[in-house]
């Protein structure tokens, strides 16, 4: 019997922790936390809220925010997510508005049942919407706004009708409505250059900026509920605020500290005089209606909620930094991230026994989980080793554990090779390895395996070099692995393919993984022939060294594109899997 190790024992508390078990096979696994847009609380549903990225991930916690629970989105990594809504009278409805390139992503999606399945709305398939309000007499009259103007339905979505006018390209796009909470035929709108206003239901508009500075973005509108005439504007010269229905507006001294550029301007739930407001630097509030302000923190902050079954609950999100809440009133913050993911990760690797390691694409900064952790910590990586006469520092480096003192490092365009452990370098001259290197793998002793985006090179030795027949057309290269000495399976653009002769020759594999891009492979430490594949966001294996395959991601699972895949030899019964952008997953595999 083995001892446990430092990583089995990290491997363990994953899944007790995160639920990995047999009635949940898969968890998220962090590291958590990235850049969010938008947070909103379920009127409905005490401590039920909904979070939202830029790049169209949706996320429900029903706790507060202490957990989230990633949403099925059809958009996903997609479509550009601009404002995420929660009907305030009829429970179980979301309202999501996007923009994309795919007409079937790009405008408003809609939700009856709390998010778990999703619609377009058939009434603005293909526009860009920005900006989406309901009226507070009646959810059945909503807001929509555009690139090309405002878009109103009053039969909860079902119809929608153009209420701007279409050759008015100062009225657009919209990014900013709000209702008057008594009339429902006054609509105040925001664009990039200023507000509008309309009291006929959009039959005519009114330019209202009387007081902002030009070119002001009017990011956000907010109609005091109880005072309609009070009316306050967030915009990128600051917070606007007007006592008579925008026909005039005061620009309002902000916080020390913060800035003047405003995302989001909201009022307390329970006071009318008690305002919140996000900045670019950091949350305020005012307790006197906009008069003064204080400083509450110092991230980003695009968008607020209000919990209201708990007075001075608030969620924010913010810029890197993802969720946080505040339990009195913004006083202070702590990290509300658990299982809310947005970061774009290059690799996962395990460097020690103990430890799980994941770089980031964007700043060069890496995340660290060591056994008996409860939280991925951020690290600043060691810089890889200079290469003398090298044009660049490697990117990627192998040392083959059958091959003492042997390091092979690659560049952008290069490969060099020591033999004393790093104390003298050599360039090896490949016939051709354009645009450059996409990895080195250590294949079965003794070969060593060179990863161009359309070539392969074998060495035994990391001096001498041999290509690799192309295995098709279209053969750009993600990964490679061997089954036995002479045996490759590679995963290409045009599918898998598999080689009897050491790369002389190919074939296609049968069945799902013919054709489709296949975007990440690895094997099985303990045997051999057991081998993972990923095609987009779905996982199979292969029994039979890639002969036949079987897909073991469960139907719930919400990966929509995957990375890398890792088996950590001393646990062999999770499958690691990193994804592009939603972070780190494990998955319990099937037992044998």
């Amino acid at each position: 019997m083995k001892t446990p190790t430092a990583l089995c024992i990290l491997a363990a508390s994953v899944a007790v922790s995160l639920g990995a078990t047999d009635e949940a096979p898969w968890a998220p696994l962090g590291p958590f936390g990235g850049s969010a847009l938008v947070v909103a609380g379920d009127p409905h549903s005490i401590k039920t809220f909904v979070a939202g990225t830029a790049n169209s991930m949706l996320f429900r916690s029903t706790d507060a925010g202490a957990t989230w629970t990633p949403l099925p989105f059809p958009a996903q990594l997609r479509a550009v997510l601009h404002t995420l809504v929660i009907d305030p009278q009829r429970p179980g409805i979301y309202l999501a508005g996007l923009s994309s390139e795919s007409p079937q992503f790009s405008g408003m999606m809609r939700s009856t049942d709390f998010g778990a399945t999703w619609q377009q709305v058939p009434g603005l398939r293909g526009r860009q919407v920005r900006a989406i309000a309901f009226w507070r007499g009646s959810s059945q009259v909503i807001a929509a706004g555009t690139e090309t103007g405002v878009f109103e339905s009053r039969d909860g979505g079902a119809t929608w009708n153009r209420v701007s006018p279409e050759d008015n390209d100062q009225l657009q796009p919209i990014v900013a409505l709000a209702f008057d909470p008594k009339d429902s035929r006054t609509i105040y709108a925001g664009t990039p250059h200023l507000p509008w206003k309309t009291v006929d239901g959009g039959d005519t508009w009114q330019s209202i900026h009387n007081g902002m500075l030009d070119d002001s973005d009017v990011f956000s509108i907010e109609v005091d509920r109880n005072r309609p005439q009070r009316v306050f504007a967030s915009a990128c010269s600051g917070i606007y605020r007007s006592l008579n229905g925008g026909a005039s507006w005061t620009r309002l001294v902000h916080a020390k500290g913060a800035a003047d550029r405003t995302y989001v301007i909201r009022q307390d739930p329970q006071y009318e005089n008690i305002w919140f407001a996000g900045t670019s630097f950091g949350m305020m509030r005012s307790g006197d209606g906009g008069a003064t302000w204080e400083k509450l923190g110092s991230l980003a902050t695009h968008s607020i909620a209000f919990d209201l079954g708990h007075l001075g609950r608030i969620l924010i999100a913010t810029d890197n930094t993802g969720i946080l809440r505040s339990e009195d009133n913004g006083k202070n913050w702590q990290s509300s991230n658990q299982g809310f993911c947005n970061r774009r990760l290059g690799s996962l690797s395990t460097p020690s026994r103990a430890v799980l390691y994941a770089s980031t694409v964007d700043n060069g900064s890496a995340f660290r989980l060591t056994a008996g952790a409860t939280d991925w910590e951020e690290i600043t990586p060691e810089a890889p080793p200079a290469v003398p006469g090298a044009a660049a520092k490697p990117t990627v480096l192998l040392s083959p554990p059958w091959v003492p003192n042997l390091i092979l490092a690659g560049t952008e365009s290069e490969v060099y090779v020591s033999e004393d452990s790093g104390k003298i370098w050599h360039r090896i001259d490949f016939p051709s390895l354009s645009p450059g290197i996409r990895g080195l793998v250590a294949l079965d002793p003794p070969w060593i395996a060179a990863i161009g985006t359309s070539e392969i090179f074998l060495s035994t030795d990391g001096r001498r070099w041999k290509p690799v027949s192309p295995p098709g057309r279209n053969g750009e290269f993600f990964d490679i692995v061997s089954t036995s000495q002479r045996s490759l399976v590679a995963a290409t653009f045009s599918g898998l393919k598999i080689s009897d002769d050491l790369g002389a020759s190919w074939r296609p594999v049968r069945g799902e993984l013919k054709e489709n891009t296949i975007q990440a492979l690895c094997r099985h430490p303990d045997r051999p022939s057991v081998l993972f594949a990923a095609k987009y966001g779905t996982i199979y294996t292969s029994p039979n060294s890639g002969n036949s395959w079987v897909k073991i991601s469960p139907d719930d699972w919400p990966i929509s594109s995957i990375k890398q895949l890792i088996i950590v030899p001393d646990i062999p019964d999770r499958l690691f899997v990193l994804t592009p952008q939603q972070g780190v997953f494990v998955l319990s595999l099937p037992s044998r």
